[in-house]
């Protein structure tokens, strides 16, 4: 795909919702996303929140076609990378990651502008996993003064369940069965 003089496109950064067809047709099939987290693995717009409590830190900066779904459209361009250690609460994360998405999109669109060509990937949908937005008044439960050490997975329960079920969590000392009416509205669904 090639975006340069002459050419028509245009850039989200981490909208909160999804474009239409027609929309996306505007830009010629050319409207790009900046998402905050490695795709697929991380779609959807809770990227920091779930990464806090699954202990993981890594962090990328994703450029993506945008298609009608979830953050599911062809990638332009990612850098990965490994969140500071001082990095805690959800905040301390869009921190660095607005600075390493500033120099990143200063690079592509330098690139961009000198009229480069950039191979474009489909994702593989058997990786893709959805972390939704977490809300204040469903998820208050969650106590961002902690660490990502508070969500502990429960050895009483199968080995194959741990990895990525909320059954297999405490949070705070909260078991799953407690915390179940905080998340009931939470889709997984992408």
């Amino acid at each position: 795909v090639a975006f340069g003089p002459g050419g028509s496109g245009g850039l989200s950064l981490g909208a909160a919702w999804i474009f239409r067809e027609e929309e996306i047709r505007l830009f010629d099939g050319n409207l790009l996303n900046c998402h905050p987290s490695r795709l697929p693995e991380d779609r959807g717009g809770g990227g920091f929140s779930w990464r806090i409590l699954r202990g993981d830190r890594r962090g990328a900066c994703a450029l993506h076609r945008v298609d009608p779904g979830v953050d599911s459209g062809e990638i332009v361009r990612v850098s990965e990378f490994a969140f500071s250690e001082s990095c805690r609460i959800p905040q301390d994360y869009f921190r660095e990651q607005h600075e390493r998405d500033l120099a990143f999109l200063a690079g592509f669109a330098l690139e961009a502008s000198k009229g480069a060509e950039f191979e474009v990937r489909p994702q593989d949908p058997a990786a893709a996993t959805y972390w939704p937005r977490l809300r204040t008044s469903l998820h208050g439960a969650i106590d961002w003064n902690g660490s990502a050490a508070q969500l502990m997975p429960r050895d009483d329960l199968p080995a194959k369940w741990r990895a990525f079920s909320w059954e297999t969590y405490e949070i705070n000392g909260h078991s799953a069965a407690e915390l179940e009416a905080v998340f009931q509205h939470m889709s997984f669904n992408s």
